[in-house]
């Protein structure tokens, strides 16, 4: 089962283990999903399914008053546990060694080197949480300032070398959620794909597939408002991020999103676009795929594609595209292929960095007649893809994939450690061009 938002905390109870000190008990509960499996003839095999994960969690969170970070962040290390950053699940990937819980009458009772007089007496808890208590065998304590600047973990998992979750059919959002926490019909997970703190290769991704196609429509919706994504200048103008010449060659509608200013759209509308429209040939396909203008190109697509999607791309980035370059430490790859659909379709992936200069990027495109991704990874993925990396250097062609999305989801695996959860394309649909193919 794959981690993914939105997260809460049921069976919540506050109450205090010192004055002004105040504790709170609860179960952690977040959504899962299985991915998503095509055939190749594009055909879902496996459907998705909601899941709920859970583990049972004590906080203490102090007000952020002066002192309360240091004394967050001396506890915090003086009891061995783990630091974790803003959206990182706050569970440590290994047990707390020589620590363990109690389930007492009135609560329950923490044991572990450090915590001191602090914690000498049981910490009220919601009856039903007894029950994820003694089924997972774990209890997370989290040592927090409220406004963020500080943040630990422990997990005591009694007899256990790592935490363990509970795990059910179900979604938050669901009318009957309070039911289902409350229901005993829960089995057990070892550990859901996620980032835990103490084990970076439990990474967080998810990936969105659109398309267009002759059958089918699914866009992107977002509406942007900021600045041009190549310049920082007012933005406005509608992008084709799906250039208009090549959806009319497929027969579909392009991506538009006002992510430009007009002298950027102009710019490379007139230079860029008309020089890979006019290359885009069976005769002159070898020879574009190779071009330092195709990467360019790519690069841009997938760029503005992605922030028509929602991604927060840095301008280190895409300011370098508006330079006409592509960016240091992007990689293209591309080949030519044959779908006998005609349409296109792009996937756009999530990692826990993306919006960072120094975060990781991956693209997927395919359309009737070419097939290529843009990546920014320390992994080489020439190997995922089963195509040839054509930027900033060739590399050997790598074993050839079922589908783009098998593709793309073996790359996002390598780059993360872990499996990657998908989520349906949060678009629009629209209609589809009807003129007959030439």
């Amino acid at each position: 089962m794959i981690h993914r938002e939105p997260q809460t905390l049921a069976l919540a109870l506050a109450t205090e283990l010192a004055p002004n000190v105040p504790v709170r008990s609860g179960l952690h509960v977040m959504e899962g999903s299985s991915p998503d499996r095509l055939s190749s003839d594009g055909v879902q095999t496996a459907p998705k399914f909601d899941a709920l994960t859970a583990i049972p969690r004590i906080d203490l969170i102090l007000s952020d008053d002066e002192g309360a970070r240091e004394f967050v962040v001396e506890m915090g290390s003086g009891i061995g546990a783990s630091a974790i950053a803003p959206g990182d699940l706050p569970v440590a990937a290994e047990a707390a060694a020589r620590a363990s819980f109690t389930v007492v009458p009135d609560g329950i009772r923490l044991t572990a080197p450090g915590l001191g007089r602090l914690f000498n007496r049981p910490i009220r808890i919601d009856e039903r949480l007894k029950y994820f208590l003694e089924l997972t065998r774990t209890v997370v304590l989290m040592i927090a300032v409220a406004d963020g600047s500080a943040a630990y973990v422990l997990t005591i998992a009694n007899g256990l070398p790592g935490p363990r979750f509970a795990t059910r059919p179900g979604s938050i959002a669901s009318k009957s959620f309070d039911s289902i926490v409350r229901n005993a019909t829960w089995s057990l997970v070892e550990m859901p794909y996620a980032p835990l703190a103490g084990r970076g290769v439990h990474r967080h991704a998810h990936y969105e597939v659109y398309e267009s196609r002759p059958t089918r429509t699914f866009l992107p919706s977002v509406s942007y408002v900021g600045r041009c994504i190549l310049c920082g200048a007012a933005a406005g103008s509608k992008e084709h991020c799906v250039p208009d010449w090549l959806a009319a060659k497929e027969l579909v509608e392009p991506v538009t999103s006002p992510l430009l200013c007009a002298s950027c759209n102009n710019r490379f509308g007139s230079d860029l676009e008309a020089q890979i429209c006019a290359s885009w040939t069976d005769d002159g396909l070898p020879h574009l795929l190779r071009s330092a203008d195709f990467a360019l190109w790519a690069t841009k697509t997938a760029l503005t594609c992605s922030a028509a999607a929602g991604l927060r791309i840095p301008f280190a980035w895409s300011g370098e595209v508006g330079r006409e370059r592509v960016p240091r430490g992007f990689a293209v790859y591309a080949d030519r292929c044959r779908v006998p659909e005609p349409g296109y379709s792009f996937i756009v992936t999530t990692f826990d960095n993306t919006g960072s200069a120094d975060g990781e990027f991956l693209f997927s495109f395919q359309c009737s007649d070419v097939y290529f991704a843009v990546t920014k990874s320390t992994e080489d993925l020439a190997r995922c893809f089963g195509i040839a990396r054509m930027y900033p250097d060739a590399a050997a062609l790598g074993p050839a994939s079922p589908t783009i999305r098998e593709a793309h989801e073996s790359a996002v695996e390598l780059i993360t450690g872990s499996p990657v959860s998908f989520s349906e394309g949060t678009g629009r649909r629209v209609r589809t061009r009807r003129t007959e193919r030439s």
